[in-house]
């Protein structure tokens, strides 16, 4: 693209922010706010061959001041405003995040037929489609309720899993040299079923409280009797797309419905082999059950721009208040709440750079001039945005357009 090129050395670029008098503004942002790369990029843009030479003579000046008392060393700075510019860029800068979409895209590699290198097309599921651990399912004997469990050695047990091992006896043996002992002493030497015999305890099976809702995703090969035990149940990774139908019931409140589509339903939609007809070729149906109008599609690394009330709210807002409002999408799930399925979108700050597992999600719906929530937890039900494709697009340079 370019004719010339040369690089700048990292230790350079902090030398030049030094004596610039922007390190400290730097320092904050750094790891914590996507912002240091936009600062790193304007001083890099400012570093030329001109200016390494001025470099050179600054340190040689300032050294003389430093041991001969001369005058204080000077550098000019890009341009008479640059560091109260680069203090304000937080306030102006919107951080586009692209996040690619690979789940359509079908396999390619080149093998050999025939004695010639030909290129081989086919199905190829990108992402993981569930977690790799197998769960069993045991029905309670008097309401057939399912609960779903899994096999684990008794040393990675932690105290709070005692009370969730399924075999009463097991259960008891061991709760009783915990109280003998202490948990950390009982599980560091060997517990007994039965010492004379020597049968020790080694593995115990445990309900999965958070296991509630497994996927199927194969038969065994040799078949239990019973229906629930005649197939593999894993626990879904994650999700591809959340739908999102808004419609009034006939009293005119508004009402919402969601659908959620797992990895691994995505994967069989996208196969070539799939008939995409049922849905008119989209992956979730237009209308809802209840036949609500389908609002807004939601994947991972979508951007949001939140509001209160109406939508307005975004396009009157000035750049710095927009800034505020504009979230990624980072994760969407369900649960059940007093009885009726709710969908969860957890979304993250645009600028927010620091580690998931270091940004406390707040819940609760997006209120005006509220203090800025790194990371947003809501329900479908209180999720009010403009949604990044369908209300508006933004580029490479952080430069929203309104679609609609």
């Amino acid at each position: 693209v370019f004719p010339r090129v040369f690089t700048v050395k990292g230790i350079a670029t902090a030398d030049f922010r030094k004596i610039w008098g922007i390190q400290d503004i730097y320092t904050k942002k750094e790891r914590v706010n996507h912002v240091h790369h936009c600062i790193d990029a304007i001083v890099i843009a400012c570093i030329g061959p001109a200016e390494y030479s001025d470099l050179a003579r600054y340190y040689h000046d300032e050294e003389n001041h430093r041991w001969y008392g001369e005058s204080k060393a000077e550098f000019i700075k890009p341009w008479p405003t640059f560091v109260k510019d680069i203090k304000n860029i937080q306030d102006e800068i919107l951080v586009s995040h692209y996040t690619p979409d690979n789940m359509p895209k079908q396999g390619r590699r080149r093998i050999k037929a025939s004695g010639h290198k030909v290129l081989a097309c086919g199905d190829a599921a990108r992402g993981s489609l569930h977690n790799d651990t197998y769960y069993g399912a045991i029905a309670h004997p008097r309401t057939g309720e399912l609960k779903y469990v899994v096999r684990r050695p008794l040393d990675t047990l932690r105290e709070t899993d005692i009370k969730n091992i399924v075999d009463d006896a097991v259960r008891t043996t061991i709760q009783q040299a915990i109280d003998q002992k202490g948990f950390s002493a009982a599980m560091a030497e060997p517990i007994w079923m039965n010492e004379a015999q020597g049968i020790r305890i080694k593995k115990v099976r445990c309900y999965t409280p958070t296991v509630t809702n497994p996927l199927n995703i194969r038969q065994h090969r040799d078949r239990s009797t019973k229906d629930y035990k005649q197939q593999f149940h894993v626990a879904n990774d994650r999700n591809y797309l959340m739908a999102i139908y808004a419609g009034r019931d006939a009293r005119g409140k508004e009402q919402r419905e969601f659908e959620l589509v797992t990895n691994l339903q995505a994967a069989e939609y996208f196969r070539t082999s799939n008939n995409k007809e049922p849905f008119g070729g989209n992956i979730v149906p237009q209308r809802s059950k209840k036949g609500y109008p389908l609002a807004y599609t939601l994947k991972t690394g979508t951007m949001v721009l939140l509001y209160e009330k109406v939508p307005e709210e975004v396009w009157e807002a000035n750049k710095t208040e927009i800034g505020r409002r504009l979230y990624k999408v980072r994760g969407m799930s369900s649960m059940v709440i007093g009885g009726n399925p709710y969908a969860i979108i957890n979304m993250i700050h645009h600028e927010e750079a620091r580690q998931s597992t270091e940004v406390k999600a707040k819940n609760g719906a997006y209120v005006c001039n509220e203090p800025l929530r790194p990371a947003i937890i809501m329900l479908h039900t209180q999720f009010k945005a403009l949604v990044e494709d369908i209300d508006f697009s933004i580029n490479e340079l952080g430069e929203i357009k309104r679609l609609r």
